[in-house]
């Protein structure tokens, strides 16, 4: 129990950051259907993430913060699972955001994983983020490192839908 209200604690902390991180959306931006593609590689496995979202966009101001939320799947392997993201463009070149992931495969396992990096052009992110919660997916094999670096682009999908 005291190890469900740590990851909790810790969960609530780091979406109070992010929270206070994205900055108030100007009144140029438009809200818009966002589509993010990405890879990550953890423990030796490429993983694929393919969500769907929304978030705002300024058309005027390649520069201004966004933020948005997006729903999908990562695939890595054999596995599937669903992921929800809470994520912000600010100052001109950094990016953050909080993912929750649901692992079936892994004991119904809810993991945790704020994120910090840099974007181009609010298209192309780096980023590095810590997992929270994630363990091995067969009892008694080695635990996955906890360190994810991912790559990914988000496509405002104007065109898409």
């Amino acid at each position: 129990m005291k190890t469900i209200i740590s990851y909790t604690f810790k969960a609530l902390t780091c979406a109070l950051v992010i929270f206070l991180l994205v900055p108030p959306s100007a009144k140029a931006q438009e809200n818009t259907r966002v589509l993010k593609l990405g890879t990550t590689l953890i423990d030796d496995n490429r993983w694929i993430e393919i969500l769907a979202g929304i978030g705002t966009y300024d058309s005027h101001d390649i520069v201004a913060p966004n933020w948005g939320v997006a729903a999908g799947v990562e695939i890595g392997g054999d596995e599937i699972s669903p992921k929800v993201s809470l994520g912000a463009t600010w100052l001109g070149v950094f990016t953050s955001s909080l993912n929750l992931n649901y692992y079936p495969k892994r004991g119904h396992r809810l993991v945790f994983t704020p994120e910090i990096g840099l974007n181009i052009v609010k298209l192309f992110h780096l980023t590095y983020g810590y997992q929270f919660n994630q363990i091995a997916r067969f009892e008694g094999g080695t635990a996955p490192t906890r360190h994810r670096f991912s790559v990914f682009i988000t496509i405002p999908s104007l065109v898409f839908w």
